[in-house]
């Protein structure tokens, strides 16, 4: 797999973060990672990215429209 053009859409990326996973779910992102094209982390990235600024955002402003 190729890296592609683009840039980080957060900025450089300069952090990294180990973590420990099992291995079903390791061959589980690498499967969904090959047939998006993309390399493992770079999927891994995306994966968190949506999670944090979509489904995160969603949930705030959930929060702020309650009672």
């Amino acid at each position: 797999m190729s890296r592609g053009q683009s840039t980080a859409p957060f900025g450089k990326l300069t952090e990294e973060l180990r973590i420990g996973i099992d291995e079903l779910t390791r061959d589980s992102l690498t499967a969904l990672a090959f047939a998006a094209d993309k390399p493992l982390a770079e999927y891994i990235r995306e994966v968190l990215h949506l999670h944090l600024h979509v489904h995160g955002h969603a949930a705030v402003l959930r929060s702020r429209m309650a009672p």
